[in-house]
């Protein structure tokens, strides 16, 4: 038994080697675990939810928030879409909130199919087209949109200076097939759709301390 024991001995490895290993391995793994959660807390999927007050709905599953489709009205101004979206417990989303949703929707793998047949298109064109509001012009249409075979989300909207040209009482191609514009709605109450990472950041954090503990004991131990 004692020689056994001397065997298993001989091949343990020294404790600086374990500390040096630690940290040429674990701690840069964890640093660069916790510089990704960014970036991936910000591919979201949306997906698919039951209708609400007969509006199609979906839910951007990264900000966890409920948006109305994009299919929901056709020959209406925006001023007519807002109070059917109110009734509904929607209020017209503001530029920051659709700018967090659609940036975390790329297009450049030829995504806008799968996109469309969740958020809702245009019923006689390929194209995602809502209007959204600015509070600094609240008479004036802003619109985020995608034909089907763009590869960026573009935008007419006045802090990004280029006006639509219409107001909230007009319907766009009036007297055309093409009187689809949406609304960019989502549930009032939401915030302002920031990815919430801080539970995954949290367990990192508590990772890096606990390997900061082991550290400091295979530090003590290899120095005695």
């Amino acid at each position: 038994m004692i020689a056994m024991a001397s065997e298993l001995l001989i091949f343990m490895p020294p404790m600086k080697m374990i500390h040096s290993l630690f940290c040429r391995l674990l701690v840069p793994a964890v640093v660069a675990g916790l510089m990704i959660v960014p970036t991936a807390s910000l591919r979201a999927n949306i997906i698919a939810v039951p209708d609400v007050d007969g509006l199609q709905a979906f839910e951007d599953t990264n900000t966890g928030l409920t948006w109305l489709g994009l299919a929901n009205f056709y020959d209406e101004s925006p001023d007519q879409m807002m109070v059917t979206a109110e009734a509904a417990g929607f209020t017209v989303a503001n530029l920051a909130q659709v700018q967090t949703l659609l940036n975390s929707l790329p297009l450049t793998s030829g995504q806008w199919p799968s996109y469309a047949a969740i958020m809702g298109s245009a019923p006689n064109r390929g194209l995602i087209w809502g209007d959204f509001a600015d509070p600094s012009n609240p008479t004036h249409q802003e619109w985020a949109y995608a034909y089907s075979p763009d590869q960026v989300w573009s935008y007419q909207a006045d802090a990004l200076g280029s006006y639509s040209g219409y107001t909230n009482d007009e319907i766009p191609n009036a007297g055309t097939d093409f009187t689809d514009l949406d609304l960019w709605a989502v549930e009032t109450g939401g915030q302002t759709g920031v990815p919430d990472a801080f539970p995954t950041v949290l367990m990192l954090g508590a990772s890096v301390l606990m390997m900061a503990g082991l550290r400091r004991r295979l530090g003590a131990a290899s120095s005695a």
